[in-house]
């Protein structure tokens, strides 16, 4: 019952990606604030799936995203701007998409 994890995004209809990416990369793959928020975006819409292949890893996503059978459009520099805040034992653990303005900041 205790929060854990807060975390959201401008975008428009691509909030709910951006912030599912964060989500996954925090609870699903151990991932810090940081590098949930430095993933690529993969924005799914109708038939098609863009991947920000700018990004590392995106190139490999959107190759294996290929090979499943999806129409993939290679994408750079998706504006996302997401931040996250996530209570750890020892603090609070920020990230800031590097993508937009803003930076994650600790206070002492």
């Amino acid at each position: 019952g205790d929060l854990f994890m807060v975390t959201g995004s401008p975008g428009g209809n691509s909030i709910v990606a951006y912030v599912s990416k964060t989500l996954v990369g925090v609870l699903e793959w151990g991932k810090s604030a940081q590098e949930a928020i430095d993933l690529p975006n993969i924005i799914a819409r109708g038939d098609t799936v863009g991947v920000e292949i700018d990004r590392p890893g995106g190139m490999e996503a959107a190759d294996a995203l290929r090979e499943l059978g999806y129409k993939v459009e290679e994408r750079e520099g998706e504006n996302s701007g997401l931040h996250v805040i996530i209570v750890r034992e020892d603090g609070l653990e920020g990230g800031a998409d590097p993508r937009r303005e803003g930076i994650a900041k600790a206070l002492e």
